[in-house]
């Protein structure tokens, strides 16, 4: 992100923070979706709220019945994809402010040892 001066640059306490509230998203979509699952479960059959398929002239429930099972695998398998996407960015975005704040912390280190090309002890960075 973009600093008052112009530059750009990383804060490791920030990137580490926001990665917990991603870590955070990610668990309030796996809720989301197991209480789907516990509410769809307590249904008996897929077409139970929308009549009976087996009743002659009750198209909707026969049609239903087969369209929300394919609705269904689609919704769970895009839910599964968002948890992992979510955490996996949670977990990247941690690394980057540990790997951050490893680099800062080796230039800081860098900073205090003497620059042997010149001689003077006047620092390693620039």
């Amino acid at each position: 992100m973009p600093n008052p001066e112009g530059n750009f640059g990383a804060s490791p306490d920030e990137l580490t923070r926001d990665s917990t509230w991603i870590f955070e998203g990610a668990e309030f979509t796996k809720k989301v979706m197991k209480e789907y699952q516990t509410q769809r479960a307590a249904l008996s059959t897929p077409w139970e709220p929308w009549g009976d398929p087996n009743l002659e002239g009750d198209d909707f429930a026969k049609d239903y019945g087969t369209t929300f099972t394919q609705l269904e695998e689609g919704f769970g398998i895009y839910m599964n994809a968002v948890v992992q996407a979510t955490a996996d960015t949670a977990e990247k975005l941690f690394k980057t402010g540990r790997n951050v704040r490893t680099t800062e912390d080796e230039n800081e280190e860098t900073a205090v040892l003497p620059d042997p090309r010149s001689g003077t002890g006047d620092g390693g960075r620039r």
